[in-house]
């Protein structure tokens, strides 16, 4: 009958809820091998490719990963995000890591950082009211050159099964 809302830092979102100072994570989270270490998932309730937020007019023709490595431009990451790993599993060794979707926006802006990268759900909304950056087309994250798709839910406690499982009947 009651939720109450804690804002934290990405980063701080598993570390958070494991400590008992919220009983869940509600924040396009990404489901990966490594947070399942940690957290139990609902089922997924969106997938997403990522994207790039770029300067106006794309001065880099910057357009996924790849091309922010080969550009050597300065790729942006949220505090805790998978695209970190990604950014690192491409290759790509210069990262500024801020802890919020406005610092990036303000790194960007700055020209502290060449490009931001997120989910596409994501770099679409925070882009769509800036007419100093622009989202670049979607792309779907490779390894090895198989697709990524990332998929996402909200997170629990590992002794939350419980919970989890009733948010999952009305999930679904």
């Amino acid at each position: 009958p009651e939720l109450d809302g804690v804002v934290t830092e990405f980063g701080s979102l598993i570390p958070s809820l494991n400590a008992g100072r919220m009983d869940m994570v509600a924040a396009g989270m990404f489901i990966t091998p490594e947070r399942c270490d940690e957290v139990i998932f609902s089922d997924p309730d969106y997938c997403a490719p990522q994207a790039l937020a770029v300067p106006a007019g794309n001065p880099m023709n910057l357009s996924d990963y790849e091309s922010v490595l080969d550009a050597g431009a300065n790729l942006g990451v949220l505090s805790g995000a998978v695209e970190e790993g990604h950014a690192e599993e491409v290759g790509i060794t210069n990262v500024t890591v801020l802890g919020s979707t406005p610092d990036l926006i303000d790194a960007l802006r700055g020209g502290r950082i060449d490009a931001f990268a997120l989910t596409s759900i994501t770099v679409n909304w925070q882009t769509r009211n800036i007419d100093a950056i622009e989202a670049v087309e979607p792309f779907v994250y490779t390894v090895d050159g198989e697709e990524q798709l990332g998929c996402g839910g909200y997170a629990f406690r590992p002794d939350d099964e419980e919970l989890r499982d009733e948010f999952n009947t009305v999930l679904k």
